[in-house]
């Protein structure tokens, strides 16, 4: 079995996302709702809008095998909200779809930082380790991952792989 991390596609992060800005409090009954936007406001609305269009486009070009691209179009969603687990952990894919392993880490990193249940960003921290020679940090995260999804067969297989590969 090869290192795809586009193999399983993981909605996780993204779902958690959305449900906890779902169930934010309402805003406070002394806010005057019809009062007109400052421009930060503004701005910070289209930079959302801009980083969910940016990170729908990379996904995308995921999607259609088309790894480079989309590092470009992530890349910039990153800039735009550098604190979304789910963009981080979309551009970690792309940057180890092509072949940039190190910068996988480290987004994987950064995304299992800001969501440490995403247990796809775990195992695909796991495989990008694995392909730099760290097979003891490889086992660590593909141990979690394989303990929070064991019915995920790749998880597995990815953990014997690292297990396999031993210690340098």
């Amino acid at each position: 079995m090869d290192d795809n991390v586009d193999g399983i596609r993981s909605s996780h992060s993204a779902a958690r996302e959305l449900r906890s800005d779902a169930t934010r409090e309402a805003p406070s009954d002394d806010v005057d709702h019809d009062a007109p936007l400052d421009s930060r406001d503004g701005d910070l609305v289209d930079d959302a809008l801009a980083a969910y269009r940016a990170y729908q486009q990379g996904a995308e070009l995921l999607g259609a095998a088309n790894p480079h691209a989309a590092v470009t179009a992530l890349e910039r969603a990153r800039a735009l909200e550098p604190a979304k687990a789910s963009i981080r952990e979309a551009l970690g894919r792309a940057y180890f779809r092509s072949g940039r392993f190190g910068a996988a880490s480290a987004e994987f990193t950064r995304a299992v930082e800001l969501d440490p249940v995403n247990d796809y960003a775990l195992f695909g921290l796991g495989l990008s380790l694995l392909r730099r020679g760290d097979a003891a940090g490889a086992r660590r995260n593909l141990k979690l991952a394989v303990a929070m999804r064991p019915d995920r067969c790749a998880y597995r297989d990815a953990l014997t792989r690292a297990v396999a590969a031993g210690d340098p």
